[in-house]
């Protein structure tokens, strides 16, 4: 049978507790994969801050995009296009933040599961 298809949107708002911070989406369920299109990231009060994309999977993660000198207030957005298998997720690594300041991670994109 065909593997169902749906929409993946994710945010993640969180508030950092030092300069610099790690979050992670949901890991890929056993039958899933999901289709990144594009995240975007905010910051809050803090000019210049960084943000790593990663995929993470099986201990390692995959760079995937390098947010710069994200201005504050402002969304930054960037097309991935990457697959995620069962056990991955994303991985977002700030720097150069404020702790007490939030970031926001949005994620679009398609899942795919089977029936």
């Amino acid at each position: 049978m065909a593997d169902k298809l749906g929409g993946w949107r994710e945010m993640l708002v969180e508030t950092a507790g030092d300069t610099t911070a790690e979050y992670r989406t949901d890991r890929i369920d056993e039958g899933q994969r999901h289709y990144c299109e594009r995240v975007a990231v905010y910051t809050s009060t803090t000019d210049n801050a960084d943000c790593l994309v990663c995929i993470e999977g099986a201990g390692d993660e995959f760079p995937l995009y390098y947010f710069k000198d994200i201005t504050n207030g402002e969304w930054s957005s960037q097309p991935i296009r990457v697959w995620l298998f069962e056990g991955e997720n994303l991985l977002f690594k700030w720097s150069g933040i404020v702790a007490t300041e939030t970031q926001e991670m949005a994620i679009h994109g398609n899942k795919r599961f089977e029936n």
